[in-house]
């Protein structure tokens, strides 16, 4: 007797193909085993609902691999699942995808200078005015080495990735006093990460406070 239909794998998500209100499912064709396989049928289940629903239907379409989901929430996660039809019936479901529905980040500002000492310079960046359609999860502040370089290493990522509330970080342990630091900000989301065009800022210390308001004695003198 002939083995029922493999399961396909996990279907993929074509990002270039979809929308904030659209999924762009594509999947692998089953190996042929001892029946050809005669399609797929692709299941949708909105995160937290546990209610399935068919997508596709394509019980007669095996050349057919790929559907556009329309008509979803964007922000919305859903998990997608296949199963593959033969002549004995319908495999096991495959393995589940859950992709949300939302695009990356679009555009960052350049970061903005707002403070400076000898050794070190604060910067702030404002969040994106267009997420995606998906959360915010993280931004990674560089800069280069205020000698002109080309070349930008990460600023202490421990304190900075993981927490988009963070919109200004005080950069320290900078030595070229009077160069141009190079600065630039990235921002992702859960689809992908936009990047920010560079920002010069020089290391400047403000001056001192005079300890004494300035005096001028206006009293008058006689000259003989």
């Amino acid at each position: 007797m002939a083995a029922p239909a493999t399961p396909p794998n996990a279907p993929s998500i074509d990002r270039s193909r979809s929308s904030l209100t659209s999924l762009f499912v594509t999947w692998d064709r089953v190996a042929q085993g001892d029946i050809p396989i005669d399609g797929y049928l692709l299941y949708m289940i909105v995160k937290g609902s546990g209610e399935s629903s068919l997508a596709y239907d394509g019980s007669f379409n095996p050349d057919t691999t790929n559907f556009l989901i329309t008509s979803l929430q964007t922000g919305e996660y859903y998990a997608l699942y296949l199963q593959s039809v033969n002549f004995n019936g319908v495999s096991q479901p495959g393995r589940e995808l859950v992709a949300p529905v939302c695009l990356a980040p679009n555009h960052i500002e350049s970061v903005k200078y707002i403070s400076s000492t000898k050794s070190s310079i604060n910067v702030g960046w404002t969040t994106p005015t267009y997420t995606g359609g998906c959360p915010l999860l993280s931004y990674s502040l560089y800069i280069n080495n205020g000698l002109g370089g080309s070349l930008f290493s990460e600023v202490n990522p421990a304190q900075i990735n993981d927490k988009p509330y963070i919109t200004n970080y005080d950069v320290t342990g900078l030595t070229h006093l009077g160069n141009f630091y190079k600065f630039k900000i990235t921002v992702k989301n859960e689809i992908g990460t936009v990047e920010s065009l560079p920002k010069d800022i020089k290391l400047a210390a403000v001056p001192d406070t005079p300890p004494v308001a300035p005096y001028q004695d206006f009293t008058e003198t006689n000259s003989e």
